[in-house]
C-alpha cells in the first residue's frame, strides 16, 4: 500500500498507537520517508505477532482464586460444587446450565487474567442458579472449547495473546433443609467407608460431622 499523504501516515500511526500503546506518536516535524519506515515497521512486527499467536490451555487452583478474589463472598445465597465434590441433599435438580467468559489479558499475568475471568464465569452461573430458584451449582465441570474438564479442586483456562477465557457447566439444584449430604462419587460403596481425603473433602465444602457421618454410612 502506498501512502503519499503525511496526513494518511499520521491517522495510521495514530491508530496504531491507540491499539498498541507502543508506537510511536507521528509528528509533524518528523520526516515523511521516516515516518514510512516506522510504519512499516509496526505494521511487520504485529504482523508476525500474529503469526505466533498464544493459543494454551492451563488448569489453575480454584482455592487459590476464592482467596486472590475474595469470590466466596461475592457468590452469597449460591453454593458452588466442583467435579465429584459431596454436596448436601437437594429438593429439586434444575437445569444444566453453561456460561462462557473472556477477558482482556493484556499486561496481565496468565494467573491474573483467569482468576479474573473464572470469577465472571461463576458469577453467571450464581446469576442464572437465582434466576431458577436454586441456591446451589453442583458438577461444576470446566468446558474450554467444549472439552470437559472435571476437577474439585482445579478449574481450566483457555489463554491467548490478548483473551482469557473460562467456559463452566453444571447443574442448578435447591439444597433441601435437612442437609443430607450425597456423595456419588467420593464415598467408597463397597465398604461403606470414606477415605481420610474423602472426609476432608467435606471438611472443605462446610458439612458437619453429623452430614460427613451420613455420607459415609
Amino acid at each position: 500500500m502506498k501512502l503519499e499523504s503525511t496526513d494518511a501516515l499520521d491517522k495510521a500511526l495514530l491508530t496504531i498507537y491507540h491499539v498498541t500503546k507502543q508506537a510511536p506518536l507521528p509528528t509533524k516535524d518528523r520526516n515523511p520517508s521516516m515516518r514510512k519506515i516506522i510504519l512499516c515497521l509496526i505494521i511487520s512486527t504485529l504482523l508476525t505477532g500474529s503469526a505466533f499467536a498464544r493459543n494454551d490451555r492451563i488448569n489453575l487452583d480454584i482455592k487459590e482464586a476464592y482467596k486472590s478474589l475474595s469470590i466466596e463472598s461475592q457468590l452469597s445465597g449460591v453454593q458452588m460444587f466442583f467435579g465429584d465434590q459431596t454436596y448436601p441433599g437437594t429438593d429439586k435438580e434444575m437445569s444444566i446450565i453453561r456460561t462462557n467468559r473472556k477477558t482482556n489479558a493484556f499486561n496481565k499475568s496468565d494467573r491474573q487474567a483467569c482468576e479474573w475471568t473464572f470469577l465472571s464465569a461463576l458469577l453467571a452461573l450464581k446469576d442464572s442458579a437465582l434466576s431458577q430458584g436454586g441456591n446451589a451449582v453442583i458438577n461444576i465441570k470446566s468446558n474450554y472449547n467444549n472439552v470437559e474438564y472435571s476437577n474439585p479442586s482445579e478449574f481450566q483456562c483457555g489463554v491467548g495473546r490478548i483473551i482469557a477465557g473460562v467456559a463452566l457447566i453444571g447443574q442448578v439444584v435447591r439444597l433441601s433443609a435437612d442437609g443430607q449430604a450425597k456423595t456419588p462419587s467420593k464415598v467408597n460403596q463397597k465398604s461403606g467407608k470414606c477415605t481420610s481425603k474423602q472426609i476432608q473433602d467435606m471438611k472443605n465444602i462446610g458439612l458437619t460431622k453429623t452430614q460427613i457421618a451420613s455420607a459415609c454410612e
